[in-house]
């Protein structure tokens, strides 16, 4: 009996530290509303480009084909990777409950 609680208790304990490490090394954040989300990071790349020398009709492209979107905020997701580019970090992120990743910049999490 005592060996039984012991073993349950180790699992619990270790259940406990692996979901502290996740949040530790994945961070979970909130997304912030009316920043770009595109499937790859070649096409968010590409958005904020866009973007920073003001060309919407490509911008508006890349959205209506559905491989970008603009975020609506308030989801929770956890961060998988980031990458910087001409000083802009990108960051990879994951909604929370799903196994898709998205890319977006670091001010589109908070």
């Amino acid at each position: 009996m005592f060996k039984s609680l012991l073993l349950s208790s180790i699992s619990v304990v270790s259940l406990i530290i692996t979901f502290n490490l996740a949040n530790a090394t994945g961070g979970i954040y909130t997304t912030v509303r009316l920043y770009f989300a595109c499937g790859t990071k070649t096409d968010i790349i590409k958005i904020m480009n866009y973007a920073r020398v003001k060309d919407q009709p490509a911008a508006e492209k890349l959205v209506n084909s559905g491989r970008c979107t603009i975020l609506k905020g308030g989801d929770e997701v956890q961060l998988m990777s980031s990458y910087t580019e001409d000083g802009m970090e990108y960051v990879e992120v994951r909604p929370m409950g799903q196994e898709v990743t998205i890319w977006t910049i670091r001010k589109g999490i908070e």
